[in-house]
């Protein structure tokens, strides 16, 4: 038999291996965090009271937020956080021996609110316009938009991103347009923008007629007069409304249809009472 001198050692006071920070402070940044407020999770190999001792720089914690109920399963929200900020945070808790455990120092970064800036619209031409602009955060973008205050007409891009380009279409020429830019990232957060207008110049172009077609339709044998069916496009949205006369043209029109004040840019008239085996201009 043999046997040593008494020799001594020293357990060590704060065991963090007590502790299994769940999820890890990468994935809490990626869930739990918001632009104002986190959830901190952590188990425990005992139970034991549930505190969260942070602050805004490395090794100084001036805040604290918890309870003292025994568990194993630890949940702590931390509230009224600034957004943007990068928050330093132990956790602690005491068993039913009034034995205290600390983990090791994590960190989280509150997320930023969305924020839109260099707010800019191009009016390309009467009847389309372009809206750009940045967030500091990567959101997807709606513009809100309408004639006379109103925001019944919408645009926008399910792309989440900083830079923005938003075309807005079928407008109307000199007219004053009301529009509000919303944003909003992965997480939920928005922001909206103030209202603001701009005009559409007014069109001095004339339209242009193109794809004119004329469909003589079969006279039945009781039929006294003939019918004609003319359509047409325009390059931009028109009136419809056909002039026309018997013979070859003369630069007479006394005949026409009634004027379709709505402006479309796919045309069709319906011509009746038609001289049969007759030419019209």
């Amino acid at each position: 038999i043999a046997e040593t001198g008494f020799l001594t050692f020293s357990t060590k006071p704060n065991d963090a291996s007590q502790f299994i920070i769940t999820p890890n402070a990468s994935n809490i940044a990626e869930q739990n965090i918001t632009a104002t407020s986190a959830k901190i999770v952590w188990n425990t190999a005992v139970a034991t009271t549930t505190w969260v001792d942070y602050g805004t720089a490395s090794g100084v914690y001036g805040q604290s937020a918890g309870d003292n109920t025994y568990n194993t399963v630890h949940v702590v929200e931390l509230k009224n956080l600034t957004p943007g900020t990068t928050y330093f945070y132990k956790v602690r808790g005491k068993d039913t021996s009034d034995v205290e455990y600390t983990s090791q120092e994590y960190s989280f970064t509150a997320v930023l609110k969305p924020q839109i800036s260099g707010i800019k619209v191009d009016v390309n031409d009467p009847y389309t316009a372009k809206v750009t602009f940045q967030t500091n955060v990567s959101t997807e973008a709606t513009v809100s938009f309408g004639e006379a205050g109103s925001f019944d007409k919408k645009g926008g891009s399910t792309a989440v991103e900083k830079s923005h380009s938003i075309q807005l279409k079928d407008l109307t020429d000199a007219t004053t347009y009301s529009y509000i830019i919303e944003v909003k990232d992965k997480l939920g957060n928005s922001a909206k923008s103030a209202t603001a207008t701009f005009v559409t110049p007014m069109d001095k172009s004339s339209a242009e007629v193109t794809n004119v077609k004329i469909d003589i339709l079969p006279m039945g044998e009781s039929d006294e007069t003939a019918s004609a069916i003319i359509s047409w496009n325009t390059n931009k949205p028109t009136t419809t409304k056909i002039e026309y006369d018997e013979g070859i043209v003369s630069g007479k029109y006394s005949k026409s249809s009634i004027e379709d004040a709505s402006l479309n840019s796919a045309h069709t008239v319906i011509i009746k009472e038609l001289s049969p085996s007759s030419t019209y201009h």
